[in-house]
């Protein structure tokens, strides 16, 4: 792998991770942290998705389009492009989401926690009680 190659990867990897995590930020942030009851619309989420595919394909194309006036090898730049942009579309919200959670975690939670022990196993039997499934299903 001559420099070249490898600047052209690096090139293409650091242009697929920023769009994915601007996609991720501008398109998908209301998703990833919706208000409470907020029910997911599906039409929203279709049209979503259809936008994230169009940002990608956009961005690819860019490169295409420019490939005789950028310096670097087209091969390398593009697959190292679309290779980001997948991970980052993967990877990114996830990441967010779980900060999120770990932020929004209410202090009543944590109190729950730690009880006494006859409270704590009068609270986890009646979980479990609810939490068995109808003889039907089985």
């Amino acid at each position: 792998m001559t420099t070249n190659q490898l600047i052209s990867c690096l090139v293409g990897l650091v242009y697929g991770a920023a769009i994915g995590i601007f996609k991720c930020t501008v398109v998908w942030h209301k998703m990833l942290h919706p208000k409470k009851n907020h029910p997911v619309n599906h039409n929203e989420l279709l049209k979503k998705m259809v936008f994230s595919n169009f940002v990608n394909i956009a961005s690819l194309l860019a490169i295409f389009f420019l490939r005789h006036k950028l310096p670097f090898d087209f091969e390398d730049t593009i697959i190292a492009a679309a290779i980001s942009l997948g991970l980052t579309s993967a990877i990114y919200p996830t990441v967010r989401v779980h900060k999120h959670e770990k932020a929004v975690e209410k202090p009543s939670d944590t109190n729950d926690k730690i009880k006494t022990g006859s409270e704590s196993k009068v609270s986890s039997t009646y979980e479990a009680s609810e939490m068995k499934e109808p003889d039907k299903f089985r």
